[in-house]
């Protein structure tokens, strides 16, 4: 195992806190939609036509920024159904909603302290307008910020964790991953030669399936902990 030199870190729910962001878009389509007096049957129609059009470009293979799938899916729908286009005013609800609603109480120590022994960073699936308003928002200090709209890839696929590499100068032994997900952050690192720490503050148990990740902590407490351990290897 090489000398570790460089900690990747997801943002969105390892740093800060973004409950359930596809609910409460669903939510606001459902509103505003009944403001224009849509019955019940054609919003819940809507809105499994535009959850199955995101699936399918999400899966394309034709990258996307997320407001860019979002506003190309409320389009489409509404062409399907004859609606008029309300991505402008969707895409103004995903600059909110997208911002996070709390930094976590661990989340300034942590990268306190690891920047101490590690170059720290952002590894994360995400649009860099409102990431960067995030970021400004709660006062971040990162010594590099890599997401999928500078990759031109999301997270598990290998692309952003090669590009993170080069971007970095280092190869794959030598950097650590933080993040909540076990597809995007745990099985997407392990793929690319990269340690993966799973940040699990749920408590949740692993699929059928699916490989658990060879550590895992429910707190960056923990996380830190186990850092300040490998770095003594």
């Amino acid at each position: 195992m090489g000398r570790k030199k460089v900690v990747f870190c997801d943002y969105y729910n390892t740093l800060v806190e973004l409950p359930n962001p596809f609910k409460q878009l669903d939510q606001w389509i459902d509103d505003y939609l009944k403001q224009l007096g849509t019955g019940d049957e054609v919003r819940m129609s809507y809105k499994r036509k535009f959850m199955r059009r995101r699936a399918a470009l999400y899966t394309s293979g034709v990258f996307y920024t997320g407001k860019q799938l979002l506003s190309k899916c409320c389009r489409d729908t509404c062409d399907l159904f004859g609606i008029e286009d309300f991505s402008n005013q969707l895409l103004l609800v995903v600059n909110e909603v997208f911002q996070g609603r709390r930094l976590y109480d661990d989340s300034i120590r942590f990268i306190n302290q690891v920047k101490k022994t590690y170059k720290f960073g952002l590894l994360t699936n995400a649009d860099n307008d409102i990431l960067t308003k995030s970021i400004n928002k709660f006062k971040f200090q990162f010594d590099f910020v890599i997401s999928s709209e500078d990759a031109k890839a999301n997270k598990p696929d290998d692309k952003i964790f090669q590009f993170a590499l080069q971007k970095i100068g280092i190869s794959g032994d030598e950097a650590i991953h933080i993040g909540d997900s076990l597809i995007d952050d745990v099985n997407g690192s392990r793929n690319n030669g990269i340690e993966c720490i799973w940040l699990n503050r749920k408590k949740e148990s692993i699929d059928k399936g699916i490989l658990s990740p060879k550590f895992e902590a429910e707190s960056l407490s923990e996380v830190l902990k186990q850092l300040q351990s490998m770095c003594k290897t």
